[in-house]
């Protein structure tokens, strides 16, 4: 086995955690262009954010973003 060459594991787990990023990064940038999200709300989706990326990623998505868009 070469080291230099990484193993399927190692790959995997790699390109997993880019997708969590991104998915992340994603997530921020779309709080980000809301324009009724006011700051307390956002300090709450933030926090989610950044403490359980996966889910508050998915959770904005799924439920934030909609909120917010319904919201006058």
């Amino acid at each position: 086995m070469n080291p230099l060459i990484p193993t399927a594991y190692d790959v995997f787990w790699s390109v997993l955690a880019a997708g969590m990023l991104a998915w992340s990064i994603a997530a921020f940038v779309s709080m980000l262009r809301t324009r009724t999200l006011n700051g307390l709300r956002f300090l709450a989706w933030f926090l989610l954010l950044i403490l359980l990326p996966l889910l508050g990623a998915t959770a904005w998505f799924v439920y934030g973003r909609r909120a917010e868009a319904l919201r006058p």
